[in-house]
């Protein structure tokens, strides 16, 4: 199923293109992208909680990408600030 805003040559042309790449560089290009959410998804913590630490911006972000309960086993229980 293509997305709403790409055409049918669009999305043609994207996988003829990712079929070109050769493994290191698909390996680099999802490397990129998980880097840039990432950096997004702690962009989103630090703009919802501008007075936290350090510490809790970890905490929450973990809490973002994974969940709560990796969060804690990860850093131990919620920092309070």
């Amino acid at each position: 199923m293509l997305p709403l805003d790409v055409t049918p040559e669009q999305q043609a042309r994207h996988d003829a293109l990712w079929r070109k790449l050769n493994e290191p560089q698909r390996a680099a290009l999802v490397a990129g992208l998980w880097a840039t959410g990432r950096q997004l998804a702690e962009a989103g913590v630090r703009a919802r909680n501008p007075l936290a630490s350090e510490a809790l911006v970890r905490w929450l972000l973990t809490a973002v990408i994974y969940d709560e309960a990796t969060a804690q086993r990860l850093h131990g229980p919620r920092p309070l600030a």
